[in-house]
């Protein structure tokens, strides 16, 4: 099964973002980026994160940290 990017409305940004998790050593690696109607990149980011629980957490965690940088651009 293949997936593509497809942009979001006009004056909307997407945000898209992942996390990898190593449980042996409770880490996590959050990035993400976000894309305005064009799919031109208007932020990006990678995080590493240590003294996660689990995969769960180091998605959420993602996500939180996604959306504070979302929120620290100015976009709401």
């Amino acid at each position: 099964m293949s997936s593509k990017w497809l942009p979001p409305e006009r004056a909307v940004v997407k945000i898209n973002f992942d996390a990898t998790f190593k449980q042996n050593l409770h880490q996590s690696c959050s990035s993400f980026v976000i894309r305005n109607d064009l799919g031109l990149v208007m932020g990006s980011g990678l995080i590493l994160n240590s003294n996660v629980a689990d995969a769960f957490s180091s998605e959420a965690l993602a996500c939180l940290q996604t959306l504070t940088f979302a929120k620290e651009m100015g976009l709401s």
